[in-house]
């Protein structure tokens, strides 16, 4: 297999490289919270701690200045941004005014407070809201501000969901299934149910209060099949999460497959069909145009949030990529950024054969794009993933930038 050849080559540096003190990361393996063997809880390479932010870049300075007389040299700290595609991973890219944000963000947050689902006197709420909506600012620009409220309000609804099943883990399968129907069933069915969603009233308020914009652009066919898309997400995500309860064993592959309808990439693609005012074709080219932009989306996600999940039951291709086949994490990385550009290039040329042709529409391919960029850029100016703890140097640079912009 090429990947086993390509990543179980002998390291080109065995020395283990402290950057910093014994981190966090790297402590005892204890049975009872990882499902990994010891040996692939450590980052092999690097071992970073976590440490001021601002000290951070003066101690990466430090180490390359370190003992020369070592007989293998030091190699420097890890990096993934300069080596993706710069076409999608550029920082500017939409001009956005300061009034259309908040003329925005105002009324998704009137409707999420109408609802019940945003209590702005809890503080947690309120970060999380404010920390979520430029994603989809970004997702989408040139949108309308009247699909931006829509389009944005259901992608809050998806991340307030998520919160649920992540921070009530007691939740039994039953009352998660029971969580993610009400929001699907409230897009499926054309007529409000019969059965109301007496577990969870709020929730139902608000997806009607999504389903009710929706409509506004869309026709209730549509919705209805936007709210399939939804569930297709919403099951696979709880498989995913009764797989990692139970410790169930998966392998890359499989993993791949499964991200496709974990990322929720799908029912955000949906959505451009609104924004952009066209139907959102049906041909190889397109589902293959569609199947890369999700791709593209979830494993440049993974490289992202390794710290976060380096040390969770969180499945990360990354991390799974390290475990299955031994590997460093410079050398996996370097697999997973091949990955991503093999992707964006194949993106690149459906996009030039359908150039003037009408296998399916150029909005369509546009905002596939943009999805990506948005993506990307939500990310590198995030504090979610930019830690001053990152075993990536674009990540802690990425901090001090984002710290000295807030100070």
């Amino acid at each position: 297999m090429v990947l086993k050849r390509q990543l179980n080559g002998s390291p080109k540096n065995q020395v283990l490289v402290m950057l910093f003190p014994q981190s966090k990361i790297a402590r005892p393996y204890n049975k009872s919270r990882h499902s990994l063997p010891r040996k692939s809880l450590e980052y092999r390479d690097y071992v970073i701690s976590i440490v001021d932010g601002k000290a951070v870049l003066k101690a990466v300075e430090s180490v390359r200045h370190m003992d020369t007389s070592r007989s293998v040299p030091i190699r420097p700290p890890l990096t993934f941004f300069k080596d993706i595609n710069d076409s999608f991973f550029a920082d500017s890219l939409f001009d956005r005014t300061q009034a259309y944000d908040d003329q925005v963000i105002s009324q998704v947050r009137n409707i999420a407070v109408n609802s019940g689902i945003l209590d702005l006197e809890n503080s947690r709420q309120v970060a999380a809201f404010k920390a979520f909506c430029p994603a989809g600012l970004l997702f989408y620009p040139n949108a309308s501000a009247d699909k931006m409220v829509s389009a944005l309000s259901f992608i809050n609804l998806l991340w307030f969901v998520d919160d649920i099943l992540d921070d009530k883990y007691f939740l039994t399968t039953g009352e998660a299934v029971s969580l993610v129907s009400c929001v699907a069933n409230t897009f499926i069915f054309q007529a409000r149910p019969s059965n109301p969603c007496t577990n969870w009233p709020k929730i139902e308020s608000y997806a009607l209060a999504v389903r009710g914009r929706l409509l506004m652009h869309m026709s209730a066919e549509w919705v209805a099949r936007f709210g399939q898309s939804y569930r297709n997400y919403a099951f696979a995500s709880l498989k995913e999460t009764n797989m990692n309860r139970q410790r169930k064993k998966i392998n890359v592959d499989q993993y791949q497959d499964l991200r496709m309808l974990t990322s929720a990439v799908y029912p955000c693609q949906e959505l451009l069909a609104m924004i952009y005012g066209f139907d959102m074709p049906d041909t190889p080219l397109a589902k293959r145009a569609r199947h890369l932009n999700n791709r593209i989306i979830s494993f440049s996600n993974d490289i992202f949030s390794f710290e976060k999940e380096f040390n969770s039951n969180s499945m990360n291709l990354v991390k799974l990529i390290m475990h299955h086949y031994k590997t460093t994490l410079d050398q996996t990385l370097e697999y997973c950024v091949e990955l991503l550009n093999k992707d964006i290039a194949e993106l690149l040329s459906i996009e030039k054969k359908v150039r003037g042709t009408s296998d399916f529409s150029e909005d369509c391919l546009i905002g596939l794009k943009f999805m990506i960029q948005g993506n990307a850029i939500f990310s590198r100016n995030s504090k979610r993933y930019c830690r001053p703890s990152s075993p990536f140097i674009d990540l802690r640079e990425q901090y001090l930038k984002i710290s000295q912009r807030l100070s």
